[in-house]
C-alpha cells in the first residue's frame, strides 16, 4: 500500500514508518523535522520537509510558544501539507496526527484515500476538562486550547475513517458514536534494558523514583500528598522533572516541606537514575501510554502505576506491578507502604516485571503495536 504520514514533530512517526517500510509498503513522511534529525530513518522513506515555524523555534531555543500561536501555526502546517498532497500521487491511506490533520485528511479523502488519525491522548474535551480541574488543585491557571482549535480536533474525529489510540484508557474516553473507528495500537518502542540488574544495598534509604515531564498530568500532587502522609523513616523520593515547581504553588510548597524529596533535573544516563531506586511510581491522572513504566521494569524495579496510565493495561496487577486508581493519595500510599515494608514483594515484582519487559522488548514494535497498525490497514485497505 501507499501511505502518507504527516506530523510536525516526529513523535513516534519513525516507529510507524519503519514498521510499514519493513512490511513492504511505500511510505512518505511530511514533517517539520529535517531528515538528519529523524530517529533511525529507513533509506526507503520518502521525506518531505514541511516547516512549522513555531516547532523549529522551540527546538532551537528550547522555549515554549503560547498555545494560540502554536495552534494557528499547526493549522498553517495542515493546509500546507494538504496543498502538497494534491500535487503528489494519491496515497491509499493518509495517516495524520491529531490537531494538524483536518485539511490534509480531507484533501486525501477527495483523492480517494482513507484517513487515519493518530490520537495518543484521550478525547480532546475530556482531556481539557480533566487538566483544567487538576491545574486548579495545584494553584495554576490552565491555558485551554482556543475554541476554534478544539472544534477542529472534534471535526477531525468525525472526518477520520479510523482513530488510532495507544490504550483502552484513551479509547474509552471517546463518545459512543466514534467507538467503531477506534483502533488500539499500544505504543511499544525500544527501551534501554541493562544486561544485568545490580544488587541494591539494603542499608541505603528506601528510594522511590518518578520520571515525568508534565507535573499536572503525571499526578505529582497525589504522590507528594501520599509521601507526606507516609512520612517513612530512612526513605527518599526522587523526582526526575526538568523544570522547577514555581508555576505550581501547591506542589512547590509540598516539595519544600519534605527534605526527603529530591528533584533530579538532568541525568546523562537514565540507567544511573534507576540504579538509585528501589521502586518506581507513575501516579498519572492522564497518560495515554507511558513507556517509562517498562523502562523501569527492565531495570528490575517494582512499579506502581494508575489505571489512567495506558501501559498499566499490559501489566498483570499484583504479579508484575501494583496498579491503583488515579486521583488517590491513599491508594498510592498503601502501594508504596507495601513495597517499603516487604523486600520479598519488591524482589518478586521486580523479577517478574523485568521478565515481562524483556519479553516485550524481544517481540519489538512488530508485536503489540504492529498488530494494531495491521488491523488499521486491514480495515482501510482498498476494496
Amino acid at each position: 500500500m501507499r501511505l502518507s504520514l504527516s506530523t510536525p514533530r516526529q513523535m513516534h512517526a519513525m516507529l510507524l514508518a519503519n514498521l510499514l517500510l519493513g512490511e513492504g509498503h511505500d511510505v512518505a513522511l511530511y514533517t517539520s523535522t529535517p531528515r538528519s534529525r529523524l530517529r533511525s530513518p529507513n533509506a526507503a522513506l520518502k521525506h518531505h520537509f514541511q516547516p512549522k515555524l513555531t516547532e523549529i523555534y522551540t527546538q532551537i531555543t528550547q522555549t515554549r510558544i503560547n498555545l494560540p500561536l502554536d495552534s494557528l501555526d499547526g493549522q498553517l502546517f495542515d493546509y500546507a501539507v494538504a496543498a502538497r498532497l494534491r500535487l503528489a500521487a494519491a496515497p491509499d491511506v493518509f495517516y495524520g496526527w491529531a490537531g494538524v490533520s483536518l485539511a490534509s485528511g480531507r484533501a486525501a479523502q477527495k483523492m480517494g484515500a482513507k484517513f487515519a488519525l493518530d490520537r495518543a491522548c484521550p478525547f480532546v474535551t475530556y482531556q481539557e476538562d480533566l487538566v483544567q480541574q487538576e491545574a486548579a488543585k495545584v494553584g495554576m491557571r490552565h491555558q485551554r486550547r482556543p475554541g476554534w482549535c478544539e472544534a477542529r480536533q472534534l471535526a477531525e474525529y468525525e472526518q477520520a475513517d479510523a482513530i488510532v489510540v495507544p490504550s483502552r484508557y484513551s479509547g474509552n474516553t471517546f463518545p459512543q458514536h466514534l467507538q467503531a473507528k477506534v483502533i488500539r495500537a499500544p505504543l511499544w518502542g525500544r527501551i534501554h534494558a541493562p544486561q544485568q540488574v545490580p544488587v541494591r544495598d539494603p542499608r541505603r534509604p528506601f528510594t522511590v523514583g518518578v520520571v515525568g515531564g508534565d507535573a499536572i498530568r503525571k499526578g505529582y500532587l497525589y504522590l507528594l500528598r501520599a509521601w507526606q502522609k507516609l512520612a517513612l523513616p530512612n526513605a527518599q523520593l526522587l523526582l526526575r522533572y526538568g523544570a522547577g515547581f514555581g508555576n505550581y504553588p501547591v506542589l512547590d510548597k509540598l516539595v519544600k516541606q519534605m527534605p526527603s524529596v529530591e528533584q533530579v533535573k538532568y541525568v546523562p544516563d537514565i540507567s544511573d537514575f534507576y540504579q538509585r531506586c528501589d521502586a518506581f511510581c507513575l501516579p498519572s491522572v492522564d497518560d495515554g501510554f507511558g513507556m517509562v513504566i517498562f523502562e523501569a521494569m527492565a531495570h528490575g524495579l517494582p512499579v506502581v502505576a494508575t489505571t489512567h496510565c495506558g501501559a498499566s493495561e499490559l501489566i498483570e496487577p499484583g504479579g508484575q506491578g501494583l496498579i491503583v486508581p488515579p486521583f488517590s493519595e491513599d491508594a498510592l500510599a498503601a502501594a508504596l507502604l507495601s513495597l517499603y515494608q516487604d523486600p520479598e514483594l519488591r524482589q518478586r515484582l521486580g523479577t517478574a516485571g523485568r521478565a515481562r519487559a524483556l519479553a516485550m522488548q524481544q517481540a519489538g514494535p512488530e508485536g503489540l503495536y504492529g498488530q494494531g497498525i495491521n488491523e488499521m490497514l486491514r480495515r482501510l485497505a482498498p476494496a
